[in-house]
Formats: structure tokens, C-alpha cells, sequence
């Protein structure tokens, strides 16, 4: 019922990478997990990417 609102070429990226950054925002606040640089930048880039995928 949920793709009835929601196209699935939106649906899909968002689960995907919208779990992916929210598994390393839990390493990094439960088990404090060193995110390193290049890791933080794909992570803001995945959300960038999620932001525009909404808009």
C-alpha cells in the first residue's frame, strides 16, 4: 500500500542508504566507534543524496 504514495525508485534508495547511515550513527553513539574521514564524507553524502532523492 505504501508504493501506492511513494514511487518505488524513491522507496528503495531511501531503505538502503537510510539504514546504512543509520547503523554507522549507532556504532559511532553506542559502541563508539572511530568514523574515519573519508567515512564521515560519504556518510554526509548519503544524506545529501537522500535529501535530493525527497525534493
Amino acid at each position: 500500500m505504501s508504493l501506492d504514495t511513494v514511487t518505488t525508485s524513491v522507496a528503495f534508495p531511501i531503505y538502503s542508504a537510510g539504514s546504512i547511515v543509520l547503523i554507522n550513527i549507532d556504532g559511532l553513539l553506542i559502541y563508539r566507534q572511530k568514523i574515519e574521514r573519508k567515512n564521515q564524507l560519504a556518510i554526509v553524502m548519503t544524506i545529501i543524496a537522500l535529501v535530493l532523492i525527497n525534493a
